[in-house]
């Protein structure tokens, strides 16, 4: 790979990678890679994406780098800006407290912000006040111990143990600079934030076997099936009634010797009738 320097580059600092494959050079300026095509793009995030230095998120999976990178031109951070400040949690994009702030600032819209911890213990509350450029009142935005156990967070294991003023802290700010400044943030949500909301599984149920109907078996031949169809549209043909039960004949007993009249040869069952 050779290295080129244009007529500029060397009062500005920059200078140009051309590849010895005979590609677009990807261009470096005093502030790092400047992408200039949807080309340069993915070639960088393939580079990004073979890294150990990536983010989890982010190894060896170049198009979710070049996600992450258009989305930090759009919110104004360089490429290596964005990769470090945007994490995806639950499938959606984020953006870091810090980072958040630091747009804000950038923007040019910020005229003051202020940020505090008042209370002790189960009374603590943070306060962030942002004033932006252009409005006459400054908006407050409060976090308290008692918001971070409605929303079950302050028995939560990680950080919410470890850093309570500071997790206070990063709600109050993220809630702020989200009010005031969405034009700036373009509907990104803060990362301590996201990273706190429950997962909504959305994977669509898989039918079983069980679940479909039974498929009728085809038939192995044409006159097989039609001969099928004919059946199916015949009457049913009515069983024959079943046979009635032959009865024992009786008869009566006439004793010869008295002349009684004994049991029917049926209540005797059938002793006598022909002895």
């Amino acid at each position: 790979m050779a290295e080129t320097i244009g007529e500029n580059g060397a009062a500005a600092g920059a200078m140009t990678l051309t590849p010895d494959n005979g590609k677009t050079p990807v261009a470096l300026g005093a502030h790092g890679v400047t992408v200039r095509s949807l080309e340069e793009l993915w070639r960088f995030s393939q580079v990004i994406a073979a890294s150990d230095l990536a983010p989890k998120d982010y190894y060896k999976k170049p198009a979710n780098v070049a996600v992450a990178l258009e989305m930090g031109m759009e919110l104004g951070l360089r490429p290596m800006q964005a990769i470090q400040s945007i994490a995806v949690i639950n499938g959606r994009p984020s953006i870091y407290g810090d980072a958040m702030l630091a747009l804000v600032q950038s923007s040019g819209l910020l005229d003051d912000i202020e940020e505090y911890v008042e209370g002790e213990g189960d009374s603590m509350t943070a306060v962030c006040i942002t004033k932006r450029r252009g409005r006459s009142k400054p908006h407050r935005t409060e976090f308290s111990v008692a918001d971070a156990k409605a929303a079950k967070l302050w028995d939560k294991d990680g950080p919410w143990k470890q850093y309570r003023r500071r997790m206070l802290q990063f709600r109050a700010r993220g809630f702020n600079l989200r009010d005031v400044f969405p034009d700036v943030l373009r509907g990104m949500i803060a990362f301590e934030e996201a990273r706190d909301a429950e997962a909504i599984d959305i994977t669509p149920r898989s039918e079983t076997a069980t679940d479909q109907p039974m498929a009728a078996a085809k038939p192995a031949t044409r006159s097989a099936g039609l001969a099928a169809r004919v059946n199916s549209n015949k009457m049913p043909t009515p069983a024959a009634p079943e046979p009635a039960a032959e009865e024992m004949p009786t008869a009566e007993i006439v004793d010869e010797a008295t002349g009684e009249i004994g049991a029917t040869s049926a209540d005797a069952g059938g002793a006598g009738l022909f002895d």
